[in-house]
């Protein structure tokens, strides 16, 4: 299943522009550190649209990060912290 998700995450990033398509691996970090820590897989966390979505519209706080689809109150109090940080870094 390596090179089918390779491909898929190719094929959702590659329609970025390339400095969105680098804070989307960017991002994709916190989200695999997050998802190992509580034994789920990735897409629970955040699925990689949200991710396409946090890459394109770059949330510098809690609000804009609500405003992102995909991102709710429960999820932002769980992992805003982290995913803010990633955008600001990156």
């Amino acid at each position: 299943t390596g090179p089918k998700r390779a491909r898929h995450v190719s094929s959702t990033a590659s329609a970025l522009a390339p400095e969105d398509e680098s804070l989307f691996q960017d991002l994709r970090r916190p989200r695999k550190e997050l998802a190992d820590r509580q034994r789920v897989p990735a897409y629970v966390v955040f699925s990689d649209k949200v991710l396409v979505e946090m890459a394109t519209r770059r949330p510098a706080n809690e609000g804009e990060l609500l405003d992102v689809p995909g991102v709710g109150p429960a999820k932002l109090d769980k992992y805003g912290d982290a995913f803010l940080a990633a955008v600001r870094e990156g």
